[in-house]
């Protein structure tokens, strides 16, 4: 009997012909087979899931590096220049002094 793709068989003391077993088997072996292709779909779908994934969080990973870059350069930058305006506003002092 079948149901739904799957076979129930009833062994109330009834022995199978070898036509039957012979059925059985290869029905068997296309649900093997039919199992086979489905886990090697889901494991391709899986593959590139961890792919798309990964290539998300590498961008995401640049991007945050990135910005602290940014923020390390600008925070060097205005420490460059508040150094140079004490330079400058030490030279000015000093000119001033000597002229």
């Amino acid at each position: 009997m079948c149901f739904d793709g799957y076979i129930i068989l009833c062994f109330v003391g009834k022995k199978l012909s070898e036509q039957e077993l012979n059925s059985l088997i290869a029905h068997a072996h296309r649900r093997i087979e039919q199992l086979q292709h489905q886990l090697a779909n889901h494991l391709a779908l899986e593959k590139e899931r961890i792919q798309q994934a990964l290539e998300s969080q590498r961008q995401a990973d640049e991007s945050v590096c990135d910005r602290r870059i940014q923020d390390e350069a600008q925070k060097i930058r205005n420490s460059t220049d508040l150094e140079k305006q004490k330079w400058v506003k030490n030279y000015r002092l000093i000119f001033f002094v000597i002229c």
